[in-house]
């Protein structure tokens, strides 16, 4: 049979210009992405929907535990709720972005019910991770330890990016 994912990429606004003056457009691109999964999830039972991204903010922040409404474990996720295993890795201190010297986990990946508790026999949401290898990270200077960028105040460096790549395992 067949077994649709529905992948909902973003870029949420940046926090240029202060957290507090941006976090309007952030949370209207939260209840955005969460309208777009909530007509899928009700056009299609058990649907299982992706939203994922660089959401600007942490796991933790209001657009992305209020707005979008993640559940922060598994147990209790329902067929029309959102879990987002970022939360964990950021509790633990795990960051895919760094900025003035600490790890944020700006890009997140939160899946459906649907994902969590799937039919029989259609794939489910095993685990999150984030994928840090020594030749992705800047090796010497005022930026050792972070993601080696592509760009650097216009100047091309040779880098991959600034924010290291973030992905889960489903299991069929």
């Amino acid at each position: 049979g067949h077994d649709t994912i529905n992948i909902i990429v973003n870029h949420w606004p940046s926090k240029l210009g202060g957290e507090k003056r941006s976090m309007p457009y952030r949370n209207g691109a939260a209840a955005l992405s969460r309208h777009i999964a909530d007509s899928i999830m009700h056009a299609s039972k058990n649907a299982k929907v992706i939203i994922m991204g660089d959401l600007n903010d942490n796991p933790n922040a209001k657009s992305i535990m209020e707005t979008l409404g993640t559940k922060t474990n598994t147990s209790g996720v329902g067929e029309y709720d959102l879990f987002n295993p970022m939360w964990q890795l950021y509790r633990d201190g795990i960051g895919s972005y760094a900025y003035r010297d600490s790890w944020e986990l700006i890009d997140n990946i939160i899946v459906s019910g649907g994902l969590v508790n799937p039919t029989p026999g259609t794939y489910k949401y095993m685990s999150v991770h984030i994928f840090k290898k020594g030749f992705m990270m800047t090796k010497t200077g005022s930026y050792m330890g972070y993601p080696f960028r592509t760009y650097a105040g216009g100047s091309y460096q040779g880098g991959y990016s600034d924010h290291l790549p973030v992905y889960i395992i489903l299991q069929k």
